[in-house]
């Protein structure tokens, strides 16, 4: 039986790298901010300072996994399906159905490959903090 060693070269650069003689994964990892896609009217956050705020309303993608944090109040409700938030440029869109139901019997969801995250049936002047998880497997 032969024995073969792994060469550096036989490595795909975009995803390995050899770091004090051993062999790593090189983590790729990416953060967007989200854009409002509803006026201030209608959805704000619990503080009107956090409005603005990047941290409240965000994408993060490590490795092709991907962490939606949505952080916002409707001042209305929202009973119809209604795009509340979307994604900028740049961004990857997930590749399958992302969706989540509230505490309350609402539901949050972006469909396969759009560029927008909707809501339905959320209530007016209720604080929702949602993570929601999608695989971007071409990112």
């Amino acid at each position: 039986m032969a024995i073969t060693f792994l060469q550096p070269s036989d490595l795909n650069e975009d995803h390995f790298e050899i770091k004090k003689g051993k062999v790593c994964s090189k983590r790729k990892s990416s953060k967007f901010t989200l854009n409002w896609a509803i006026s201030k009217d209608i959805v704000a956050n619990h503080h009107p300072k956090d409005y603005e705020n990047p941290s409240r309303r965000y994408i993060q993608i490590v490795d092709g996994i991907g962490k939606f944090h949505l952080d916002f109040m409707p001042k209305k409700d929202i009973n119809g399906i209604t795009n509340i938030f979307s994604l900028p440029a740049g961004c990857p869109s997930p590749n399958d159905l992302v969706e989540v139901q509230t505490h309350d019997g609402g539901s949050l969801f972006m469909t396969a490959n759009a560029r927008v995250i909707q809501g339905l049936n959320l209530k007016a002047n209720t604080r929702y903090i949602v993570d929601l998880l999608a695989f971007f497997p071409d990112y």
